[in-house]
């Protein structure tokens, strides 16, 4: 008997909140201009919310494949913290080739390493062709360890490496850019004003979210770079351990190594910084995560004006309507019955408003990745979750409202003129 008066119960809070929607709804209608507003409110607040949100995701995905663009995590060694910037930092004693030699030679869980270093110039072909570059001085596992492969031509030889040859390879933007269509492979660069180095393969093009700042690039053998610029330049080692499962494992055979290379006592801390690919990831999250919490404040600002025009909206509307809540309660309408025709109005306000605004900020934040260098990607978890909140913000601001619908006197309810 309980479970059919259960079930009964059911059907009919069921039929009566599809009744109140389709009343809601009636209502919207019929103030299209003040319901207009609060949906509008709450658009704007969720549009921004989207948009920032699909551009930084984006962003952070480009950002990552990027920093993860090998299949085995990296480790680099510095002599610089990323995370810490003071004068003991600042003073610790540069990173050598021969640290590199030792790890490749004295670490069995480390595979390949890279050494190189590099500093921004500016780079001429002929008179009058010039372009920022950043000039990288690399050992020869540069293409196997930074994912970058030449496509034309050919990378620089161990007998030119070991004899210090002025000859480069670049990438393909500048190589467009410098040598306005011509085939560059033979042809020289001048860097630095003094130095000249012929190039002898060109690198693939790579996409990148920092455009072109990102792509002009030549390198060079790092025993010519070590002959020709001698300034303070702070050198990277880069490592692969032999696999991932080998990754703490040839962190630690390289911190071992290194630290007793530098002849440092059980007490001192590192002259040098190790981090992977991980810990880079980990750190560019810290810096997009707050960027998110802005696009939360201004949609909040955006709900909080939405939640204050349903407040007005419903109180007139409980104002204009009290006729009809007497009727509604002289023919066995309850106070709860009330309380949710006029609760469901106000999430339906709000709900419209969610919807339009995640639309709305979808489409703005794909639009705008049509011009720029990255994705717009937004999670499922961020729709729903504006939606929600949007919906419960009318529930809420609607709450007042509707306790006082609820309240009136069914007598002096029906006589109200």
């Amino acid at each position: 008997m309980s479970n059919s008066s259960g079930s009964g119960l059911s059907v009919r809070q069921f039929a009566a909140l599809q009744e109140n929607l389709k009343m809601a709804f009636r209502n919207l209608r019929a103030n299209k201009g003040r319901s207009g507003l609060v949906i509008l409110g709450v658009a704007l607040g969720v549009t921004t919310l989207m948009a920032m949100v699909s551009i930084i995701e984006g962003f952070k995905g480009k950002l990552e494949s990027e920093i993860m663009s090998t299949d085995t995590t990296q480790i680099y060694v510095t002599r610089d913290d990323p995370f810490q910037d003071d004068e003991e930092v600042r003073n610790r004693p540069r990173l050598e080739i021969d640290d590199m030699e030792a790890i490749e030679e004295s670490c069995p869980s480390v595979g390949k390493v890279l050494y190189y270093a590099d500093f921004g110039s500016v780079a001429r072909h002929g008179s009058d062709k010039a372009s920022m570059m950043n000039v990288r001085g690399a050992t020869q596992n540069y293409q196997e360890v930074m994912n970058d492969w030449v496509e034309e031509g050919r990378f620089f030889s161990p007998a030119e490496y070991a004899t210090g040859k002025n000859v480069c390879v670049i990438g393909r933007a500048p190589a467009d850019n410098m040598f306005g269509g011509r085939d560059p492979i033979g042809l020289k660069i001048r860097v630095d004003e003094y130095q000249e180095f012929t190039v002898v393969g060109i690198l693939a093009e790579t996409e990148s979210i920092f455009g072109s700042l990102a792509t002009n690039y030549l390198v060079i053998p790092f025993s010519t770079f070590r002959k020709h610029f001698t300034f303070d330049y702070r050198p990277v080692i880069i490592a692969f351990p032999e696999d991932d499962d080998n990754l703490g494992k040839a962190q630690e055979e390289m911190e071992t190594l290194l630290r007793i290379r530098h002849k440092l006592t059980p007490g001192q801390k590192n002259d040098f910084n190790i981090s992977t690919q991980d810990q880079v990831m980990d750190f560019t999250r810290q810096i997009t995560g707050p960027l998110t919490l802005v696009g939360l404040v201004l949609a909040s600002i955006g709900l909080m004006v939405g939640g204050i025009g349903v407040i007005t909206i419903m109180l007139v509307s409980v104002r204009e309507r009290t006729r009809e809540i007497g009727i509604r309660m002289a023919v066995g309408g309850t106070r709860q019955d009330i309380m949710q025709l006029f609760l469901v109005e106000a999430a339906t306000l709000t709900g419209l408003g969610g919807a339009v605004g995640v639309v709305t900020g979808l489409i703005l934040g794909f639009t705008i990745s049509l011009f720029a260098p990255v994705s717009a990607s937004v999670p499922v978890p961020y729709v729903l979750g504006a939606l929600l909140v949007s919906t419960t913000t009318g529930i809420f601001f609607g709450l007042y409202p509707a306790i006082q619908a609820s309240r009136l006197d069914p007598i002096e309810s029906l006589s109200y003129e």
